[in-house]
């Protein structure tokens, strides 16, 4: 039986092409389990999101490659393409290009200046040859310089979503006048 990571990179070499055919690209492959039953998970995104036939289309062609490659996955298994969701976390250094300029909220593992949570603009990234040669540019209050922080110290960075300008107003219940 083949290895995980041997599983996930012939899943990877599948479905790159097909997806760069849609203008998409593959952010993960998750693998999980419900009662007597795996699930397979291919987490899809694209400039302008991904939509309903998006997911699909990709379903479709992976259900009939996987199905030729069964050795991969033996016994049942439940196939779901999805998208990432508006605050995704960040995987790969196109991740940090893409979302340049956006307010970002990213977590340390080692402290910096007293704290490991940071919310800022994600004003620059500089990709280098290594994760801590690689530097994410974040400037969090105006009247202060820009923070810099290598991708190895980086545990978690994902969009930073008002959720409540997003849906148009509070989450707070209003109450009734009588």
């Amino acid at each position: 039986m083949p290895s995980r990571s041997d599983v996930i990179k012939k899943l990877e070499e599948i479905v790159q092409p097909y997806l760069e055919s849609l203008g998409l690209e593959l952010v993960d492959i998750e693998f999980g389990t419900i009662p007597r039953s795996k699930i397979i998970r291919f987490i899809v995104d694209g400039p302008k999101g991904v939509s309903i036939d998006h997911c699909a289309k990709v379903n479709r062609f992976l259900s009939e490659e996987m199905d030729q490659h069964a050795e991969l996955i033996p016994g049942a298994y439940s196939l779901e393409v999805s998208s990432p969701g508006l605050d995704r976390h960040f995987k790969k250094p196109s991740d940090y290009k893409r979302n340049l300029g956006k307010k970002i909220k990213l977590v340390t593992r080692v402290p910096f200046q007293g704290q490991n949570v940071f919310i800022g603009l994600l004003e620059e990234f500089r990709p280098g040859k290594t994760e801590e040669e690689s530097l994410v540019i974040l400037q969090e209050k105006e009247s202060e310089p820009p923070m810099e922080f290598t991708l190895e110290n980086i545990t978690v960075a994902h969009l930073e979503i008002d959720w409540d300008s997003f849906f148009g107003g509070s989450n707070r219940k209003k109450k009734r006048s009588k």
